[in-house]
């Protein structure tokens, strides 16, 4: 996979910076959610998927981390209701969910989220 990313900078002489990036892409659905989020976190794909979640919580981890995957338009836009369940949130986000290509965030499961940011980060998605 190739893209370009815009990056806003500081300097009056070069306001904007488009870096291209490259990535081998990995097939999540075929393995456990731990197996995935085993390769995404340890691979150069956790410039994106896990290093800039850092000690974010709530919506800033959402526009870090979580967003180039689920926003509307992309490859797995969030839909959520008013009845759904907080607990089956916090736990597909820490926990993964096998075959479908969502890593465990959990750092108890190898990937970079506290429970503390699991748990802001579904009072911000319930939020919305």
């Amino acid at each position: 996979m190739s893209k370009t990313v815009s990056i806003t900078t500081d300097d009056a002489s070069s306001p904007v910076i488009d870096v291209p990036v490259s990535a081998t892409v990995v097939e999540g659905a075929s393995l456990s959610a731990t197996e995935f989020g085993a390769v995404l976190f340890s691979s150069p794909c956790s410039e994106c998927h896990s290093v800039p979640a850092g000690t974010l919580t709530g919506r800033e981890l959402w526009d870090a981390v979580c967003v180039m995957c689920h926003e509307e338009g992309s490859v797995a836009p969030l839909q959520l209701s008013a009845d759904t369940d907080a607990r089956e949130l916090e736990r597909a986000i820490a926990e993964g969910r096998d075959g479908t290509g969502m890593p465990a965030y959990a750092d108890h499961r190898g990937g970079p989220l506290s429970a503390e940011q699991v748990t802001g980060l579904v009072e911000f998605m319930r939020s919305e």
